[in-house]
C-alpha cells in the first residue's frame, strides 16, 4: 500500500521530531531546539507548511515545547529547595560558630587576665622561691 504525499510529508515531520528531541538530526545544526521551524527545516518543508496542513505538528511540537518549560521549571525548582536547605544549614553552623567563637574570646580574656596576674606575683619582690623538696632528702 502506497502512501500518498501528505502522508508522507505527515511521516516525514513525526521522523524529524523524533530526531530533533533524541538529538540525532541529519540536518547542518545537530544541537537545534525543537521547534516548529526546526522540524520544519528538518522534515525539507516550510513552517507555513506545518501552520497550514498539519495543525497537529504545529499542536504536538507545542505540547513538547511546553513540556520540557514545565520539566525544566521543576528541576529548577527542586534545585532551588536544595540550595535553601543548604543556605538554612550553613546559617545555623554560622551562627553555632559564632556563639563557639564568642566563648572562647571570654575564655581567653580570662586566661589573659589571669596570666598578668602570675607574672605580676612572678615579678614581686616580696616572694620568694621555695623549691620543693625531693622525697629521701
Amino acid at each position: 500500500m502506497t502512501q500518498t504525499k501528505g502522508e508522507q510529508t505527515q511521516k516525514a515531520l513525526e521522523l524529524a521530531i523524533r530526531r530533533i528531541t533524541t538529538g540525532r538530526v541529519r540536518k547542518v545544526k545537530p544541537e537545534r531546539k525543537l521547534s516548529i521551524a526546526a522540524v520544519a527545516e528538518e522534515a525539507g518543508v516550510s513552517t507555513a507548511t506545518i501552520h497550514n496542513r498539519y495543525p497537529e505538528i504545529a499542536d504536538k511540537v507545542r505540547q513538547l515545547l511546553n513540556k520540557d518549560a514545565r520539566q525544566q521549571r521543576d528541576e529548577k525548582s527542586q534545585a532551588l529547595k536544595e540550595e535553601k536547605s543548604k543556605r538554612k544549614e550553613l546559617l545555623d553552623e554560622n551562627r553555632l560558630l559564632r556563639q563557639q567563637m564568642a566563648e572562647l574570646v571570654s575564655r581567653n580574656a580570662t586566661l589573659e587576665a589571669e596570666l598578668d596576674h602570675l607574672r605580676a606575683l612572678v615579678e614581686s619582690k616580696n616572694i620568694a622561691h621555695i623549691s620543693p623538696k625531693k622525697p629521701g632528702k
